[in-house]
């Protein structure tokens, strides 16, 4: 009679492969160490990168670096994506999450062409979360609201600004308890035109969850906007004597820039006024730089900054800075010959600017 037994080595190696498989699982605490490993790994992957490919190049290479660039977003997106959906109970994973939707945001903005379906619904659902907190949801509508309005075709410069703040306006209703919306309120009435400035920076002042702090910035822009008009020398004259640079321009059109060593934006001001400003125009430079003035003098020596130099070491709430509500850098002043200020934004169109200066009669 046959036996039903497995010959004893079959049986020995059928139990030693079992145990191997067996053994071969990681239990619950080596596989959380593993999450927590990749997780390490993957947290730092939304962080901003550059696309920039240093020196100088040519436009196909400039293209074929942004199209490498965003095929690397999409790339850590997609490992983001492994990682939360499986281990959906880590710590990480909503942040994961977030992250992911950020990094498809990035690489929408550097040109990628796919992946807008899924881009979408996920931004969308990091919105609707109401477990995240509401800066982590509001970062990613935010980006995602600022890529879509940069891609819009055919828009004009007050165009774009319109659909900026349409979209900042949805933001502010949708998060009214973060800052961050009426502060972009207030810097886009700083980009806008006169008459829309005010607009906005009135409506802001009208918010009742606006931050105090924005209000002031607010009430600074409408404190500027109403200087024109008025004569330069009553403002400057009692802090600054008869004998200041501003005044010694009388009889010539006149542009007064604000300028800081923090702020890379007014050198380039410095820099277009210098090039740019018709023959018999003066020029005043306001330094808004905070009490050691050396590294400011330095660099108005370095890089001639054009025209004679105001310093005081109060920076921006020095008295002139004040008075004139130039507190902040890359402003530009028009005051006309007679002493007359006639624009308090001149930087938002400078060739325009300096073309009606070049018309003025002395």
């Amino acid at each position: 009679m046959k036996s039903n037994l497995l010959p004893l080595g079959l049986l020995t190696l059928l139990l030693s492969s079992s145990l191997s498989g067996a053994s071969a699982q990681p239990g619950p605490a080596a596989a959380a160490k593993k999450a927590d490993e990749e997780w390490l790994a993957l947290k730092d992957l939304g962080q901003p990168k550059s696309q920039s490919p240093g020196g100088p190049v040519s436009p196909a290479a400039a293209a074929q670096a942004r199209q490498q660039f965003a095929v690397g977003l999409v790339r850590d997106a997609d490992r983001l994506k492994e990682f939360r959906t499986t281990n959906p109970a880590h710590a990480g994973a909503k942040k994961a999450k977030r992250l992911e939707a950020l990094l498809l945001v990035q690489a929408w903005r550097a040109g990628a062409s796919s992946s807008a379906s899924r881009r979408t619904q996920l931004v969308a659902e990091i919105r609707g979360d109401a477990s995240l907190p509401a800066a982590s949801r509001a970062e990613v509508a935010a980006l995602a609201e600022h890529v879509a309005v940069a891609k819009r075709p055919g828009l004009s410069r007050d165009g774009r600004l319109a659909a900026y703040e349409q979209a900042v306006r949805g933001l502010t209703a949708e998060f009214p308890e973060l800052p961050n919306g009426y502060e972009s309120l207030v810097q886009i009435a700083k980009d806008s035109s006169d008459a829309k400035a005010q607009a906005i920076a009135r409506n802001v002042l009208g918010l009742a969850a606006a931050p105090a702090t924005v209000k002031a910035e607010a009430q600074i822009l409408l404190d500027r906007h109403a200087l024109v008009g008025r004569p330069v020398a009553e403002l400057v004259r009692p802090i600054l004597g008869a004998a200041n640079p501003i005044e010694r321009a009388k009889g010539r059109p006149l542009v007064l820039y604000s300028w800081a060593t923090f702020a890379a934006g007014s050198h380039a001001l410095a820099a277009d006024l210098a090039a740019r400003t018709p023959a018999g125009v003066a020029l005043v430079g306001l330094c808004l730089d905070f009490r050691d003035l050396a590294p400011a003098k330095a660099l108005a020596t370095a890089q001639k900054l054009p025209g004679e130099q105001l310093y005081d070491w109060l920076g921006r709430r020095g008295e002139v800075a004040e008075r004139l509500k130039l507190t902040d850098p890359a402003l530009a002043f028009v005051i006309d010959a007679g002493g007359i200020i006639r624009a308090v934004s001149a930087q938002r169109d400078l060739p325009a600017t300096l073309a009606a200066l070049a018309a003025t009669k002395p």
